[in-house]
């Protein structure tokens, strides 16, 4: 656990890491913490990029602390339409959901408790202006709080080649699995949002959409597009 936290603090160097650091020790036996060590020696939280990019560990430092002391953040957001806003919100936790860490804030823009992506979150600052926090209600809660009531969801079936197996374990580790004729076809209900062909597409050739007939279509087009665009 000691290293668990001296791994973390390198993510997220602040004095509160040492503090705590010095009461488990304080606390707890020399075979407890070695126990301890043990135990959890192979955990490690770390919101960066693979790719080195610090913007996404600078923000949730600066983010952790203005939770903790409730003061309002301001930041410019990009939807997943590419759509982008000046938000004004108060920060309330941080989640990691999939493969991404959210925000879940209440946004002084649409009146509303919403999710906000890191990834998206740009020119971040946090105000000096205090807030008083807010009741959360029943169906905004974290722990119940399902996702895809938010969006429009599709259906999807594809299939996928036998070497894309990876990605079908990766992204389709809680759906059965049919294997016919050397693929492997998966359901799972997605987000009805432009991101997804982009998604999709990203698979290359391994993945056929086999239905909905929709999203074949606007696979094909978009194809089509980037093949135009780079044959000239």
């Amino acid at each position: 656990m000691i290293t668990s936290l001296k791994s973390m603090a390198n993510v997220i160097p602040e004095s509160q890491h040492e503090m705590l650091l010095e009461k488990l020790k304080s606390i707890l036996s020399k075979v407890q913490l070695e126990k301890l060590e043990e135990k959890f020696k192979e955990m490690i939280i770390d919101p960066s990029s693979w790719f080195g990019f610090k913007n996404i560990s600078e923000t949730f430092l600066k983010l952790k602390n203005a939770i903790s002391k409730k003061q309002k953040i301001a930041f410019s957001y990009l939807d997943s339409e590419g759509r982008e806003t000046k938000r004004e919100c108060e920060p309330y936790f941080l989640i990691m959901k999939g493969q991404a860490w959210y925000l879940f804030a209440f946004c002084l823009l649409r009146k509303d408790f919403r999710f906000f992506k890191l990834s998206r979150i740009s020119d971040f600052l946090v105000t000096n202006s205090i807030f008083k926090a807010r009741p959360i209600p029943e169906e905004k809660r974290i722990a119940e709080q399902n996702w895809e009531s938010n969006v429009k969801m599709i259906k999807l079936e594809l299939a996928f080649e036998k070497n894309m197996k990876t990605h079908v374990n990766e992204w389709f580790y809680d759906c059965p699995l049919k294997e016919i004729n050397e693929r492997f076809f998966v359901e799972k209900n997605f987000p009805d949002e432009k991101w997804l062909i982009g998604f999709i597409l990203g698979l290359g050739t391994g993945v056929e959409v086999i239905k909905p007939l929709s999203l074949r279509q606007k696979i094909v087009k978009e194809a089509m597009e980037i093949a135009k665009k780079h044959s000239s």
